[in-house]
């Protein structure tokens, strides 16, 4: 521990002499380290960490598809639903949602908010409790007694100041009034991540039940939790069998030979690659770059290591003509760079915190997961790895030089001249090749990104969309009742 305190104490020592040298290190590497922490925090929330529900592995994501008619991703029919619940054995329950706004209107101005349509078995299945009363009951998702309602914690606290009595009270949702019969959990999200306000039970209809609805404009999500011995693969065949058998039973003229000719088929696949497909390869790419950005600060570290080595030359050969064996210039030199690794990486973690600050404002946190990008102790310890990878990477390439030139070589190139022997020149050549090859590659990569994002910019859609808004109006089942 003496040694090491030694160490460090003659590195702090020698960083104060090159400030230059230090301070233009330390700058690259915070920048370096910073980027590749704020991207690793955003790909760990996104990507790597695990579907906060119960036993993620086993939930699916199911969605119908008609390609041939243009339409690649499509909800599932309301039938869709009761008989892949009732008929598909590789699924323990199934689950259906929806997402919707409806408007508060108690006393005083009415308030427009998010909401969700769900089934009595979604949270259940999903390992979700309410942190006060219950979830919806089947009985509920049936039309005329669906006047339930589930208060999310922002409404619970705002509207009702968190009274723990609100179960059993009533809420006018779009001019009808609805019996609360629970509050979800505070840090509660689903999905898409939205905090929504209010979570209504789905008002199914006997005719939803039958072929009949089959393929109709009604639709919703469908999330499925598989049996504990059955694959993914079972479920697809499963269902694959129950749509050719439908299709001959669709009561419409020429029905299988619309949906054959329209390649309708349904896809189940994994619910979290659901959830990562339209931003796995986004963040990847992403991921790619900034890694690049560090690799070629990485090696123009090294090279001013290189450079500062043949300064220190005759120093470190004079230390081992007096006796210093290899391990004590190895450990001197590389205290020295993972000393300015590690500073270089606290700097770096106020980079980072300033990048998810930008991320924020490029609406990344509203991708789902997106509020759980943060700094969190995964990210800590990337950026421990990082930081000593980094560290040990600028300083073993001064140390292979060092080993490979002879004592006498270095007092004659290095104690009187201070220039560099023919060896190392290369290899701080070899270096500037490697630099300007990788930032080469980075340029052509962000230069056909920009191409492509050129190229979908300049897509025709078909009308002029100038001076042109969109809006919708909410029409309230009181007085609208008979819409559907």
């Amino acid at each position: 521990m003496e040694t090491l305190r030694k160490d460090l104490k003659f590195a702090v020592k020698l960083f104060g002499k090159e400030k230059g040298f230090t301070a233009t290190a330390i700058l690259t590497l915070a920048i370096c380290i910073g980027v590749n922490c704020a991207v690793f925090s955003a790909i760990n929330a996104l990507l790597l960490r695990p579907l906060p529900f119960e036993e993620p592995d086993r939930l699916v994501y199911m969605y119908n598809s008609y390609p041939n008619a243009g339409v690649e991703e499509s909800w599932n029919s309301p039938a869709d639903f009761f008989f892949r619940r009732a008929e598909i054995d590789a699924f323990e329950e199934v689950g259906g949602y929806i997402y919707d706004g409806l408007t508060i209107t108690e006393k005083g101005s009415p308030e427009r908010v998010q909401c969700m349509g769900i089934n009595a078995s979604l949270f259940p299945m999903l390992g979700i409790q309410p942190l006060l009363g219950r979830t919806f009951t089947e009985e509920e998702n049936v039309r005329g007694n669906h006047y339930k309602i589930i208060l999310g914690y922002g409404i619970w606290q705002g509207r009702f100041g968190g009274d723990e009595s609100v179960v059993g009270r009533e809420l006018s949702i779009n001019g009808i009034s609805r019996e609360i019969v629970g509050v979800m959990p505070r840090d509660f999200r689903f999905l898409d991540d939205w905090p929504h306000t209010l979570y209504i039970p789905l008002a199914f209809r006997d005719e939803h039940r039958t072929v009949n609805a089959l393929h109709t404009q009604e639709g919703l999500r469908m999330i499925a939790r598989l049996k504990p011995d059955d694959a993914i693969e079972q479920a697809q065949e499963q269902i694959d069998a129950l749509n050719a058998r439908q299709n001959e039973e669709w009561p419409v003229p020429n029905g299988r030979q619309l949906m054959e000719e329209a390649g309708f088929h349904t896809v189940v696949l994994k619910l979290e690659t659901q959830m990562e497909k339209e931003i796995r390869f986004i963040f990847l790419i992403l991921w790619a770059g900034v890694l690049i950005v560090l690799l070629i600060g990485c090696v123009n570290i090294a090279n001013m290591m290189l450079a500062r080595l043949s300064v220190r030359m005759h120093e470190l050969a004079t230390r081992i003509a007096l006796g210093a064996d290899s391990w004590q210039l190895c450990r001197q030199m590389l205290t020295e760079s993972l000393l300015l690794s590690s500073i270089g990486g606290i700097v770096g973690l106020g980079v980072a915190a300033l990048g998810l600050q930008l991320m924020k404002v490029l609406r990344v946190d509203q991708l789902p997961r997106g509020s759980d990008i943060a700094l969190d102790g995964s990210t800590l310890l990337f950026t421990l790895l990082i930081v000593t990878a980094t560290g040990l990477f600028f300083g073993i390439i001064p140390l292979i030089s060092l080993f490979r030139s002879r004592l006498s070589t270095i007092y004659q190139l290095g104690g009187l001249t201070r220039t560099a022997g023919r060896r190392t020149v290369l290899f701080r050549n070899s270096l500037v090749v490697s630099q300007v090859s990788l930032a080469f590659m980075l340029l052509i990569g962000a230069g056909l990104l920009l191409a492509s994002l050129r190229n979908v910019l300049r897509v025709d859609p078909g009308f002029n969309p100038d001076s042109l808004l969109t809006g919708f109006i909410a029409l309230t089942d009181v007085r609208y009742n008979d819409l559907d």
